[in-house]
């Protein structure tokens, strides 16, 4: 039976296996041990819970701020992966990462004690951008002091199909979810890179269901003569717009007055049903 859609959110890790979810990617069958000698799990096909042999699962754990991986273990023939040995300690926090076709799929925080049994979901690779769709995209205007705009991008990515869009490339130069910025921004945040005095692209692979994006950067403002142009690469459900009050948005925006975001007043625009 089809797993249900599941929303998903953060985690980083080094290298070519930096991704990001919002709730888990791991469904987790726990006892009630004392304390965990042993992990296991199995890795499955996202879409009918068949089991994936040959997959690579890294262990990692966060010390001092610093994401190191321990081990890393290949399925068996049934999907079937296990960890042990003297760094389980009952207190240990981990996160276990499932690779396939070189994508990793990555499950929440866990802790040793308790866990027994772990299932990674992994699902096919695709190019085929035709399944992604934003829900909500929101973006924030304001002064960052000075002479210049602080941008902030918070955007939800519908992958709709019953695979994982990956886009182009590889590593930290994939090419995968799309964004037309301004021409001139600095001090870009997030893990977008850029491909041109315009398009960026963000580089983690979308598995079906929600992906939650978030970056920012800076604008001069004599750059802005025409002020600051939206464009959908994507058909958007909704476009909130927060901007400073004296400000106002030009094309099918519903005015919804003032609201305070952490102390600070803007002017709540919304656009709805926009086509890419």
């Amino acid at each position: 039976m089809p797993n249900p859609r599941r929303q998903r959110g953060t985690a980083i890790f080094p290298g070519s296996i930096r991704v990001g979810r919002l709730l888990a990617t791991a469904l987790l069958y726990i006892a009630l041990p004392a304390a965990a000698e042993t992990i296991t799990g199995t890795v499955v096909d996202g879409n009918d819970s068949t089991p994936v042999p040959d997959a690579e699962v890294a262990f990692f754990v966060s010390e001092n701020d610093q994401v190191t991986e321990i081990v890393r273990k290949t399925t068996d023939a049934e999907g079937r992966f296990s960890f042990s040995g003297p760094f389980l300690t009952p207190d240990l926090t981990f996160v276990l990462v499932a690779l396939h076709h070189g994508i990793p799929y990555p499950s929440s925080e866990l802790r040793a004690d308790g866990q027994t049994e772990i299932i990674l979901e992994v699902f096919e690779p695709s190019n085929d951008a035709g399944n992604l769709h934003i829900p909500s995209h929101a973006i924030i205007i304001g002064g960052s002091g000075g002479h210049t705009i602080e941008v902030s991008h918070f955007v939800q990515i519908d992958n709709r199909g019953l695979q994982t869009y990956v886009g182009s490339g590889s590593g930290n130069d994939r090419r995968v979810a799309e964004f037309a910025l301004p021409a001139g921004l600095f001090n870009l945040s997030g893990s977008l890179g850029a491909a041109g005095d315009d398009r960026f692209f963000d580089n983690r692979p979308l598995p079906p269901g929600l992906t939650q994006i978030s970056f920012t950067f800076q604008l001069d403002p004599g750059d802005l003569d025409d002020g600051y142009l939206h464009r959908a690469v994507y058909g958007t459900d909704a476009l909130e717009l927060y901007v400073q009050p004296d400000l106002s948005g030009t094309g099918s925006f519903e005015d919804l007055g003032t609201t305070d975001l952490h102390g600070v007043e803007y002017r709540h625009l919304r656009a709805a049903g926009l086509q890419a």
